[in-house]
């Protein structure tokens, strides 16, 4: 069995394991399922294991409730150890967190989001996903990269001292005011954003674009 086959076995393992934590409580008050606890059930979507491979890091997809906004799902990031015991919130709503993974050191978990201060909302700014950190002490996340796009992909050196990342292209000025404006509608085909691939260095925060050429 090769080590990628492996990997991704583990992962599945972990996630069907993670999912039966969560479910066993609710399991454990009704034999029954209702279509509303189908509805409001929470269940993890993405695992990462840390270097030492005895702890767990999980997305977990929570369902909005009747006092909430409409949308989509939020979710959250947790930790735990690989035998599924008191797993620990590291995020909460509103949020949706996603592509989580660790540092080479298994200091720092990190994961793809979107944060916006309210100064940005009224002001009308353009809210980008970017790469964010949190210390698995726990505390507050902070961003570790301020692109001028969202970033759709990224993944560590193996020294821990890069991250090579995903972006599209910016939007141009004009687009930027025809959203403002309400025109927001896309057309297929055309204003392509072209996929670049960059890397950001820890150390001074810096970041450079790797090739010209589209992924």
């Amino acid at each position: 069995m090769t080590r990628l086959k492996f990997q991704s076995l583990r992962r599945l393992f972990l996630t069907g394991l993670l999912f039966c934590v969560f479910s066993s409580a609710l399991q454990a008050k009704d034999n029954k399922l209702t279509p509303e606890m189908i509805v409001n059930m929470k269940h993890v979507t993405q695992v990462a294991i840390d270097p030492s491979g005895q702890k767990i890091a999980f997305v977990l997809n929570v369902p909005r409730t009747e006092e909430d906004k409409y949308g989509k799902s939020y979710s959250e990031i947790w930790l735990t150890t690989v035998d599924g015991k008191k797993p620990k919130q590291y995020t909460s709503k509103p949020g949706r967190p996603s592509s989580v993974s660790w540092s080479p050191d298994g200091k720092w978990i990190t994961f793809l989001s979107k944060k916006t201060k309210e100064k940005d909302k009224k002001d009308g700014k353009t809210e980008y996903t970017q790469i964010y950190k949190i210390a698995t002490t726990g505390g507050e996340s902070s961003a570790l990269t301020k692109h001028h796009s969202s970033i759709s992909r990224y993944h560590w050196s193996p020294d821990g001292k890069s991250v090579a990342f995903v972006a599209a292209d910016p939007e141009t000025k004009g687009e930027k005011e025809a959203q403002k404006a309400g025109r927001d509608w896309k057309v297929y085909d055309e204003n392509y954003k072209h996929l670049r691939l960059w890397i950001l260095h820890i150390a001074s925060g810096k970041t450079r674009q790797l090739f010209e050429e589209d992924l």
